[in-house]
């Protein structure tokens, strides 16, 4: 029976191909020209621009078609409630086959989109979000994102305008998190950053001891991993330095975190480990700040071969917590 089925489509499509070819041909036209990609692309600018994460402005606006429907901005500016006004070269936005397809008879977008940027502090974004299966929310979004060949000095000059250190170092971040847009459940995944060849020129730090002095200081490696979960953040592992690096610092632990909408955390009580190794060239380049660091955490230090290595753990109900609780590992 199977075979007599397919054979019967066989001789129907050998019978008819041409016709078959030009209805599908004049079928894939027609909804290439009626397709409103104009309107697609007006709906994702208003609905980024109202969801209050991200301000979109740009110089060119082209719309695709191939591979996928998508909006296509050159020389974009944007601007968020973390980062000040930055251009980037090009900026690609395409939602899913499916959000698409719902949006031609609906009107009505998902947030279930794939977004390019070329140039964002230099580097390369790509980022796409699909349905959350953790949270039972319809707005909630799985954001998987890989930020590759980005310029430290520049992100943060953007996001710490005020900051007294500039530093350099090309870098990579990944991240897969679920979250809600109106953070009624926080969000909850994984990240991971990391840094190649940090370079910290010499610079001078506030502190409760007065201005200090800090030389300039290069680390061959910066890796940052964690998790968020529950409103915390578990720092799974952090190391500023490897090898040769004449200091080397790791922390571990644990942190509140509450994100509001609009991507903005504030962060509450933590508790960290705390593993710090100064070689004896960086204590002299310290100078009176190793002095301060010793005459403070003193009592957690134990001498090594080539130096003084710390280590503690610090608990305080947040930054501004006057009194941080310290104690020895």
């Amino acid at each position: 029976m199977l075979q007599t089925v397919v054979e019967f489509i066989k001789i129907i499509f050998l019978q008819h191909k041409m016709k078959i070819v030009l209805l599908l041909a004049c079928s894939l036209m027609f909804f290439v020209l009626f397709f409103p990609l104009t309107e697609l692309g007006e709906k994702i600018v208003a609905e980024t621009n109202a969801s209050g994460l991200i301000y979109l402005e740009f110089e060119t606006m082209d719309l695709h078609f191939f591979p996928r429907p998508a909006v296509v901005m050159k020389q974009a500016l944007v601007e968020s409630p973390m980062i000040e006004q930055v251009e980037v070269q090009s900026l690609r936005v395409a939602p899913s086959i499916l959000a698409s397809i719902q949006f031609a008879f609906t009107q009505v977008l998902k947030p279930h989109v794939s977004v390019e940027a070329e140039g964002l502090f230099g580097g390369a974004l790509d980022a796409n979000t699909s349905a959350s299966s953790k949270i039972k929310d319809p707005q909630a979004v799985l954001l998987d994102l890989v930020y590759s060949d980005f310029e430290i000095k520049s992100l943060v000059k953007s996001l710490m305008p005020q900051s007294p250190v500039s530093p350099s170092a090309q870098g990579q971040l990944t991240a897969k998190i679920d979250m809600d847009p109106s953070m009624k459940t926080q969000p909850e995944g994984t990240v991971e950053l990391s840094l190649a060849k940090l370079i910290i020129p010499q610079f001078e730090l506030s502190t409760s001891f007065g201005m200090m002095a800090l030389p300039a200081m290069n680390f061959q490696k910066v890796i940052l991993k964690g998790t968020l979960k529950n409103g915390k953040l578990l720092i799974k592992e952090t190391q500023l330095g490897s090898g040769s690096d004449e200091m080397i610092l790791k922390v571990s632990g644990e942190m509140d975190v509450r994100v509001f909408p609009g991507g903005t955390p504030t962060f509450g009580f933590y508790s960290l480990a705390v593993d710090l190794s100064l070689k004896k060239s960086m204590q002299t380049k310290l100078g009176s700040a190793a002095d301060a660091v010793q005459s403070f955490l003193g009592k957690y230090s134990t001498t090594t071969s080539d130096g003084l290595r710390y280590a503690f753990r610090i608990q305080a109900n947040g930054f501004n917590d006057p009194m941080p609780n310290f104690t020895a590992l």
